[in-house]
């Protein structure tokens, strides 16, 4: 009897990660199949045309997943169990994207099974680490931030302490702490993270990722954007991570880039900022800019599109600065109104990470970058954020899983 792997998807760059490996599977007689949670996450995603679908659901969401309260979230979870424990009685092996709270359920379940699980982690993570010594010397609110700081560590001593348990749905969790058998990372950066904070009985492997395969493929030396006179703000879902002051950061920045805009080019309004938001966001996070003349709010535009529709990107300690390194474009860091000693030793140390600290370093770029009608990629030589393993991920990535079974 065919062996039958369920692929759970939680976002489109998900979906792109799995839609190969789950082909390259099939054809070695797997039954593979996706789980549709489009219901759950409220998230467009592009499955290959073809493929099969279980035919258990979860009860669909008015508002995405991400949105609800902590008691809305349990409530949820808790009333898809039975649906969840069905899919952990159907199938053998289970591929996650992620590991969240529904995730982590699925987990459970399979677990007692005695089933394995693996996840294709996008993306990029690393460890921002700062010591209460870092807080003493640097912080301007020094209480304010002892308090995160023993808030995020009581956090992530709760999520390791439980991780693979029945409650570890409902509880914060430390992404890749769950008691999976395997987690494919992006390459070497994220997997030394990984290693530090893993499951005991988890393998952690620096394949790449099977949507990042075509970076390798491209040799284009340059490309013209589609909007020429135009600069993105790319943002992070801080208050969904209940980080309201980096949001508040993040809006300071966005008017500060207006403010260079409107002081460099007064009389040009063709020149456009536009604030491309998360997925996990809300536009009313952003009501201020409604009715501006300069900012333009985008929401819902792939990253890949992003990269060739603007002439010059901004962010601040999002993971899209990465793709940008691993694309060969810049998306420049503002760290103005950012507190860089608490993310000096994450990914955003590494030299090929362009860093903004005052205005005048902003305006230069605006006034130098703006001037040019192309983008010239910039690849650098050693980038330890995307694996050398990259073009093999999908063989890679399957045959481990094929040795799972």
């Amino acid at each position: 009897m065919n062996k039958k792997i369920l692929f759970f998807p939680q976002n489109n760059e998900h979906v792109l990660n799995m839609n190969p490996v789950l082909e390259e599977l099939q054809k070695s007689d797997f039954k593979c199949e996706y789980l549709d949670t489009r219901a759950v996450y409220k998230q467009k995603l592009e499955f290959n045309s073809g493929c099969n679908f279980s035919k258990v659901f979860f009860p669909e969401l008015e508002n995405s997943f991400y949105h609800l309260s902590s008691i809305d979230r349990i409530i949820y979870i808790r009333s898809v169990r039975k649906v969840i424990k069905s899919l952990a009685d159907e199938y053998d092996l289970f591929v996650f994207g992620n590991d969240g709270a529904l995730q982590r359920l699925v987990n459970y379940y399979a677990k007692k099974q005695d089933k394995p699980s693996v996840m294709i982690l996008d993306g990029l993570v690393g460890a921002n680490k700062y010591s209460y010594s870092d807080v003493l010397f640097q912080s301007k609110e020094k209480i304010k931030d002892v308090k995160i700081k023993a808030i995020d560590s009581f956090k992530y001593f709760i999520s390791k302490l439980f991780s693979g348990s029945s409650i570890s749905p409902y509880l914060p969790s430390t992404i890749g702490s769950s008691n999976l058998n395997e987690i494919y990372t992006i390459g070497d950066f994220s997997k030394s993270y990984i290693e530090n904070h893993k499951h005991k009985t988890t393998k952690v492997f620096s394949f790449g990722l099977p949507r990042m395969r075509q970076h390798f493929l491209e040799n284009e030396t340059f490309f013209i954007p589609k909007k020429p006179k135009s600069i993105c703000f790319i943002t992070s879902a801080y208050k969904w991570h209940n980080l309201d002051h980096f949001h508040d950061s993040q809006i300071q920045d966005i008017l500060l880039i207006q403010e260079c805009i409107n002081e460099i080019y007064p009389k040009d309004d063709e020149i456009k900022l536009y604030v491309k938001l998360h997925p996990r966001e809300r536009m009313e996070d952003y009501d201020l800019f409604k009715n501006s003349k300069r900012i333009q709010l985008v929401v819902g535009e792939p990253l890949v599109e992003t990269f060739k529709n603007y002439k010059l990107l901004f962010s601040n300690i999002s993971t899209c600065i990465v793709e940008g390194v691993n694309k060969g474009v810049k998306v420049h860091s503002i760290l103005i109104n950012f507190p860089y000693w608490k993310f000096k030793n994450g990914f955003l140390k590494e030299p090929s990470i362009s860093k903004i600290f005052t205005k005048n370093e902003l305006s230069f770029r605006i006034k130098n970058e703006l001037e040019e009608d192309k983008v010239v990629y910039d690849i650098p030589v050693e980038n330890k954020f995307l694996s050398a393993e990259t073009q093999n991920s999908v063989k890679n990535i399957s045959e481990s899983i094929k040795k799972l079974t």
